[in-house]
């Protein structure tokens, strides 16, 4: 059996399993999968419950934690299922190259004879050169191996960055990118993604325990991924992915934080409003319920000349806080400005 690493080391914590009813669930699931899936549903039907009270940004918010948390399973699983593929392709060409080697052996006996009989001749150089372009030709195999290795590590990186980016308070492109990493044996690798997924106050209060996908086949690997393909579907119906992207950061969870970079951008640089507008941006994503945000995207859109974006975001903040101060000055502001033109 595979040993995973942080797992060990909290061998002795309850972890979030068993199986729950949920008749969304497919029957075939694994108990863990089971109460995944189950809790990601729940995600998705608060965002059921948000679009039909006509609040589109907070149903996104919880559309989007559920598209993630599925998403970042199922990417997960596709890696090990790649991993499995290239084992079986290694293991192939080893007894390729075995296999090939004993004809070469056989080969050489025939031409024992003639290298004999041509002692310091065209064969003979022919055959000491060939021997020491060998090394030279596995060492640029090797060296070959080593940078798809390194490009694979950046591309696998990259696509839990785009994943992590539709959702920026999931804490599910951390910690199933650790989990991967120590699949890998990379264990100090995974202990900053582990971190980064235990310190989000989205995590569930027992760690998932996904070591049973160590124990699967290939077969079982891709029913499971197909599983998962559906339900990601089924979430992603309704979800509108956000086209911005926002740099990926453990403290993306915090709105607090990430309207404090706003603050620190202007505190700067009072011309880059744009940069400061993609911080508040981001924080009505991660807490699309606090109309303070709303405030500072409507604001800054306003000053940047965008009267439409600026509306919109009074509009959106108003419908959550109908009373605030802050936006129906702005919204009075936002009038005024018509009435003029």
């Amino acid at each position: 059996m595979k040993c995973l690493y942080l797992f060990l080391l909290m061998a002795a914590l309850p972890f979030c399993s068993g199986q729950v009813s949920d008749e969304r669930v497919s029957q075939d699931a694994y108990p863990v999968e089971s109460a995944f899936l189950k809790e990601a549903w729940d995600l998705f039907d608060e965002g059921e419950k948000c679009m039909e009270q006509g609040f589109s940004l907070q149903a996104n918010y919880y559309y989007g934690q559920a598209v993630v948390a599925v998403a970042s399973f199922r990417y997960a699983v596709n890696e090990i299922l790649m991993m499995h593929k290239k084992e079986a392709e290694a293991k192939a060409e080893q007894a390729k190259k075995e296999a090939q080697k004993k004809r070469e052996e056989e080969e050489q006996e025939e031409w024992d004879e003639w290298e004999f009989e041509d002692e310091g001749g065209l064969l003979t150089t022919l055959n000491n050169l060939n021997k020491k372009l060998e090394p030279l030709a596995e060492k640029a195999d090797s060296l070959n191996r080593i940078h798809e290795a390194k490009e694979e590590a950046k591309f696998i990186s990259e696509s839990w960055d785009l994943i992590a980016t539709q959702s920026l308070v999931s804490p599910y492109p951390s910690f199933f990118q650790a989990f991967l990493l120590d699949y890998q044996g990379k264990q100090e690798e995974s202990v900053e993604h582990y971190t980064s997924a235990f310190i989000n106050p989205n995590y569930p209060d027992k760690p998932w325990d996904f070591r049973f996908l160590a124990e699967l086949s290939a077969k079982d690997l891709k029913a499971l991924s197909l599983r998962l393909r559906e339900v990601e579907d089924t979430f992603r119906q309704p979800f509108q992915v956000d086209v911005s992207f926002y740099p990926r950061d453990y403290r993306n969870f915090d709105a607090a934080y990430l309207a404090s970079q706003a603050v620190e951008v202007l505190q700067k640089d009072t011309t880059k409003m744009g940069d400061a507008f993609g911080h508040y941006e981001a924080a009505v994503r991660a807490n699309p319920f606090d109309p303070t945000y709303f405030v500072g995207c409507a604001y800054l859109a306003g000053r940047m000349g965008n009267g439409k974006l600026a509306a919109y975001y009074v509009n959106e903040g108003l419908l959550i806080a109908p009373e605030h101060e802050g936006l129906n000055k702005l919204l009075q502001a936002i009038n005024k400005g018509r009435g003029s033109e």
